[in-house]
């Protein structure tokens, strides 16, 4: 049947109807002027709301974080464990524990002997 002709689309139309959050295309380029722009000052205001929402979140997960962080470290200290930025100390203990069971279990890597580890 016949089709409508659509308005030219302009750089503002577009601008608009990227704000209004992406409408129907042909619906909204047949809408009036002022109703597309109504419509993208709605689309402004959500994700104005949406950011803020964002925004408010990220002290409080910045916060949680921060208290979980020195729970276990507290609990660690408690228990006597060493402690240190990224547990890189424990991660040295536990790298020279399977090494040092490495060499008295024999064990070789394509028949070559481990290599020294220095401490």
């Amino acid at each position: 049947m016949f089709k409508r002709k659509l308005p030219e689309l302009t750089n503002e139309a577009f601008s608009r109807w990227l704000r209004a959050q992406r409408p129907p295309w042909e619906w909204f380029l047949t809408q009036p002027e002022l109703i597309q722009e109504q419509l993208a000052i709605l689309g402004d205001e959500y994700v104005f709301e949406i950011g803020q929402a964002v925004a408010d979140s990220v002290p409080k997960n910045e916060e949680a974080m921060a208290r979980e962080m020195a729970a276990d470290a507290a609990s660690r200290l408690i228990k006597g464990e060493t402690l240190s930025m990224g547990g890189l100390t424990e991660r040295r203990d536990t790298f020279q524990r399977a090494v040092q069971h490495n060499k008295d279990s024999g064990r070789t890597l394509m028949g070559r002997k481990p290599d020294e580890v220095a401490g």
